[in-house]
Parts: structure tokens; sequence; C-alpha cells
């Protein structure tokens, strides 16, 4: 018996973790004899483990889409309480983005009912930067609007793209401002972190090995 297992949650020994003497595995049917796992809470033979692990069914794929869209709702909120933290005190507090990356990383795992992976990290993390670069847009906005009531923007492709690249480049762009510029994004990097780890995990919530080998 192959010995390389996934990166499965600790098995919890008990009365849940016991196999009854007839249970199958619910995706090849196969008898459970003693060792098994157990995937969302089904029980499930060790080399379909495996294969879970590698090859995502589309359950996986509507977890991942729900937890886009809560990381998307998560991201909206963040660059929101970003700009609102610097329009109400007038400083650039870069730690905002601390929390920016927890609310994402949060909001997808929760979305996602505690999955996780690869690509729901770098999803994680490519909100996190466009949610707090995008919030010098509100900034800016809002400055402008105060300085000049009477001013309306004319929407035209041109300035939405200027928008939307100075939006996205606003975290290096404060480097020209020397040291707070460079602590402001390393504060930036810790906070894609955050998001990066809280999201980390597998596609399903597998546990194991159960069973009287396991105990051995």
């Amino acid at each position: 018996m192959s010995t390389n297992l996934p990166s499965f949650e600790k098995a919890e020994y008990g009365g849940g973790s016991q196999l009854p003497p007839t249970e199958q595995c619910v995706r090849c049917g196969q008898t459970l004899v003693e060792r098994f796992f157990r995937m969302d809470g089904e029980p499930i033979c060790e080399p379909c483990a495996n294969m879970a692990v590698q090859a995502p069914a589309e359950g996986a794929y509507i977890a991942f889409s729900k937890a886009i869209a809560a990381g998307i709702v998560a991201a909206v909120v963040g660059s929101a309480l970003y700009a609102a933290v610097e329009i109400g005190t007038g400083w650039t507090i870069g730690y905002v983005a601390l929390a920016v990356g927890w609310l994402i990383g949060k909001g997808m795992k929760l979305g996602s009912e505690g999955r996780g992976g690869r690509r729901y990290q770098i999803a994680a993390a490519v909100l996190t930067y466009v949610s707090v670069s995008s919030a010098s847009l509100i900034v800016i906005l809002h400055a402008t609007q105060k300085a000049n009531p009477e001013l309306h923007f004319a929407m035209s492709q041109r300035f939405a793209i200027f928008l939307l690249k100075y939006g996205l480049l606003s975290p290096f762009l404060e480097l020209r401002d020397g040291v707070s510029g460079v602590i402001g994004l390393f504060i930036l990097f810790i906070g894609i972190r955050t998001a990066w780890a809280m999201t980390a995990g597998s596609e399903y919530r597998i546990t194991g090995p159960h069973g009287g080998a396991a105990q051995s």
C-alpha cells in the first residue's frame, strides 16, 4: 500500500471514525476494510482520496466560484475601508492592508466552505492587491470633488484607462516617498501573504487515515 499520502487533516479516532462492516467508498464502490479516509464526511478509499486531491470534481469548481464571489465582495468592502480610513485621517495607514487581506481570506474560506488550494491562494493575492491599490482612486476622486464641487468627471475611455493604470500602479508609485513608500509596499506584501496563508488547503475536506490500520 502506498505511503505517499497527500496532506490530509489529522484523523480523530473515536465513534465518528469507526467503519461500519459494510461501508463502501462513495466514489468507486470498493468495500473498505480497516484503513479509509473521509471526504466531506463520506467514507472514501485511499486511491480515490489521492485522485480527489489531484483532480477536483464539479463540486470543487462550484465551491471555487462561490469563493471568488465572496472574495470580490470582501475586496470591495476592504477597498472602501482603506479609502475611508485615509480620507478620515488624512494619512495613508498601510496597516489597513493587513485587515483587507484577512477579510478577503476569510470571505473566500466562508464561500468555499473551508476548501482551499493554490488557485484559491492566487485569487486571494490578486484580490488583495487590487482592493488596496484601487482605494487610491477613491481617495483621489474624493479629494478632487471636495476641492471643486462643481466639477463633473467626463468618464471617457481614455480617462478610465488612466485611472485603472494609476490605481494598479499606486503602491509602487508611493516608492517616490522614500522610506514610507517602501514600508507601505512591505505591509501590502504582508497583507497579501495573510490572504495567501488563509486560503491554503485542499479542494476537499479530507481527513484520515481512519480505522484500525491507522492506529497500529
